[in-house]
């Protein structure tokens, strides 16, 4: 596991992006590494998909499953996050809602692979609009080795 009181560097703070609900198109692909949204499924975390018939949406992982946790602050610490990813870890896919506040940790082999760091991403769910669209905030710290 990722020790809580390692010394965590900012990689980038308080990012916004909108995802935009795909309904019978690709989802919506996250790379959590830049943060980019509409990234390609190989270089993405996490997907945003929606059901446009039951009007059903939910946050999946693109490739592998990745350790999850909710935390119960936009202000969570990475050590935070670390804990809470060894106390209390959840699966996904989650259907999104307003206030959430989702720890992720990026593959360590998948980043080794693309000559980056491993993170820990902290995503708040800010709001999710009538038509389904997505708004989130992210803000990475980089995993020391």
């Amino acid at each position: 596991g990722i020790d809580p009181s390692a010394a965590f560097v900012v990689v980038y703070q308080a990012q916004h992006l909108t995802l935009q609900p795909a309904c019978g198109g690709e989802p919506r692909y996250v790379d959590l590494d830049e943060p980019r949204a509409g990234a390609t499924p190989t270089k993405s975390e996490i997907y945003y998909y929606t059901n446009c018939s039951s009007l059903t949406a939910d946050l999946r992982f693109a490739a592998r499953p990745l350790p999850v946790a909710k935390v119960g602050s936009a202000l969570a610490s990475p050590g935070d996050c670390a804990e809470a990813i060894r106390t209390s870890p959840i699966d996904f896919p989650l259907a999104p809602s307003q206030g959430d506040h989702l720890c992720i940790v990026t593959d360590a082999a998948q980043a080794q692979s693309e000559g980056i760091s491993q993170k820990i991403v902290l995503l708040t769910i800010d709001s999710i609009s009538k038509d389904g669209a997505l708004s989130v905030s992210l803000t990475a710290w980089r995993v020391p080795a």
